[in-house]
């Protein structure tokens, strides 16, 4: 499934969020702030080197592992949980009246835009 032309859009603007108020050492944030520059993830020794300048962010760089590792099935995942939702509308819509239906649909619409949006 393609992306949305506002996700193209929004892309190249994209920004993970300010890094102004972090609770952490300058160099960290450079590291974090070089990635979301280059709209890139963090390699394994970007977050080796976070952990050695801020070692109670172990927990965390091993979930941004997981997370970056992970990053193609996730989105595959998502997009398979939107086709589905489009096929449960259309089994459940069989089992109600032509008036029921078209309440339903609605929530089913929105519901299947709103997940789109992502």
């Amino acid at each position: 499934m393609p992306l949305s032309e506002r996700a193209q859009q929004l892309i190249p603007k994209a920004r993970i969020i300010s890094f102004a108020n972090w609770p952490y050492q300058q160099s960290a944030i450079a590291i974090w702030q070089q990635a979301d520059d280059q709209t890139c993830y963090l390699s394994d020794s970007d977050l080796d080197t976070i952990v050695n300048l801020e070692p109670d962010l172990l927990v965390y760089s091993q979930q941004a592992r997981k997370l970056r590792d992970n990053a193609t099935f996730i989105v595959d995942n998502a997009r398979a949980m939107i086709s589905a939702l489009e096929a449960l509308k259309q089994y459940s819509l069989e089992y109600f009246s032509d008036s029921e239906k078209n309440a339903i649909t609605t929530y089913f619409d929105h519901l299947i835009t709103v997940m789109k949006k992502f």
